[in-house]
């Protein structure tokens, strides 16, 4: 089944190097019957020139094409990286260590302090307990999660001071998603707000992150962010 799937996504990317496709929603998958969308990273993977989503639901598939087509000044066109421009060669994103074409990165982040964290409106608690969970979203290869610890009762200027690691074979295809949770013992555990960006965006430095609201992708406010430390390094797939 494997050998079958692998095959079928290369004559896709075979197809979208030369031609056009569009892909949506399944009109008859439950999820659909509630606006809801799906991943649009598959997709572009495989070179999809457009990846259509409901627009009306404000979830993490509609946070990740926000964020990609935030890039090239936000025109709402990115152009594809020159491996999936080749019907010759297409690209396999399953095994990206074999293709000589890619430039993979680590992506070093330490997220080190938020700043004036809001309770979203959805709040029931008076004291906020912040954690962060920082990911990778991009080929299954790139794909990593991190949880930095709690800070308890402190959403004024919570300190977390943790560093994470990310091997990174495609960057062009990479996102970042970091999200600032409020951690609950009792109920469910509340977002507080996230950010977004595409990898190849990302400047190295120190860096504030404006945290946006879940709901519609606004800035929570210009005070409310997250401060860290990005630093970027070529690699060679052999060292990965």
């Amino acid at each position: 089944h494997k050998i079958f799937f692998v095959l079928l996504l290369n004559r896709f990317s075979s197809f979208n190097a030369r031609g056009m496709s569009r892909v949506y929603p399944n009109p008859v998958h439950p999820r659909s019957w509630l606006s809801g969308n799906f991943s649009p990273v598959l997709s572009w993977c495989c070179g999809v020139q457009c990846a259509a989503l409901n627009y009306q639901t404000f979830d993490i598939p509609m946070q990740l094409n926000d964020a990609f087509f935030s890039q090239n000044g936000g025109c709402g066109y990115v152009p594809k990286p020159t491996y999936l421009c080749d019907p010759d060669r297409p690209f396999n994103f399953m095994a990206p260590m074999n293709d000589d074409r890619i430039r993979p990165i680590r992506l070093r982040i330490n997220i080190i302090s938020g700043q004036n964290l809001e309770f979203p409106d959805n709040s029931h608690t008076k004291t906020m307990d912040p954690f962060v969970v920082v990911q990778v979203i991009g080929i299954p290869a790139d794909r990593n999660v991190h949880v930095t610890p709690t800070v308890h009762d402190n959403g004024f200027n919570p300190i977390w001071n943790s560093s994470f690691e990310f091997n990174i074979y495609c960057p062009e295809l990479a996102l970042l998603h970091v999200q600032v949770i409020d951690k609950d013992e009792t109920i469910e555990d509340t977002a507080i707000g996230y950010y977004c960006i595409a990898v190849n965006s990302m400047k190295e430095g120190y860096r504030h992150f404006p945290l946006k609201k879940i709901v519609d992708g606004k800035e929570i406010s210009p005070f409310c962010t997250m401060f860290c430390f990005v630093e970027k390094v070529s690699m060679t797939a052999n060292s990965m």
